[in-house]
């Protein structure tokens, strides 16, 4: 049977997107596996945690299927209440008007932060991670103005170090009051911690962020 050979190793932390050149012995062929695939080969979710994984897939804005309906249903096994202060922790660089709590219960609601530069919401999840795929964003239900035109999805696994999942620059998609907007997201790590934050001034050049429901999707792994 072919050997595969030693390859020295010359760094000592490796990033997220360097990766492997493995070869099968039995038939020659290579494979290049990112440090995120690898790791999710190992425990079903980029980060050594649980293989207890649980798919959570966009179907449509405001489905049922996101991660904080799941976790407000403790998981698929209960009626809904709103998963703020028991399996999320959502808080905000400050806040004007609302609740940031607000943007995951379901319904039609309004929340903004104060008029300050890059300000932002963040969604800690108390047990697990998740491997983002979709998230969904939706106006807020009053005032036809102050739109979201520049904002990053965010992650992190420390809440302080903050890795960008997607960012939007000039979005002119959201117009009307209770409007979502949902989009993709490609990533290779598990996160416990999102946020979304503003960088950049809203539809009527204000530094108000202002939004109504916040939703994500992927794999769970608790």
């Amino acid at each position: 049977m072919p050997q595969i050979k030693d390859i020295a190793i010359t760094k000592s932390i490796a990033r997220d997107d360097d990766f492997l050149i493995m070869q099968n012995p039995e038939t020659g062929e290579t494979y290049k596996i990112t440090k995120g695939n690898l790791f999710a080969g190992f425990s079903g979710s980029g980060d050594g945690s649980s293989n207890n994984r649980h798919s959570l897939n966009f179907v449509s804005n405001g489905d049922a299927s996101g991660l904080f309906y799941y976790l407000g249903t403790n998981k698929g096994t209960s009626n809904w209440i709103n998963p703020a202060g028991t399996s999320v922790n959502v808080t905000a660089s400050s806040t004007e008007a609302g609740n940031p709590t607000s943007l995951i219960d379901r319904q039609g609601s309004e929340w903004f932060s104060h008029p300050i530069a890059n300000s932002w919401v963040s969604f800690a999840i108390t047990s697990g991670k998740l491997l983002c795929n979709y998230y969904s964003i939706r106006s807020r239900a009053t005032n036809t103005d102050y739109y979201p035109r520049n904002w990053k999805l965010q992650g992190s696994n420390d809440g302080a170090t903050w890795i960008d999942l997607d960012i939007q620059v000039n979005n002119e998609t959201l117009n009307a009051v209770s409007q979502w907007l949902s989009l993709p997201v490609s990533s290779n790590t598990s996160y416990s911690n999102f946020r979304i934050i503003q960088n950049g001034l809203d539809s009527s050049n204000a530094d108000y962020f202002c939004l109504g429901e916040f939703e994500l999707y992927g794999s769970y792994s608790s």
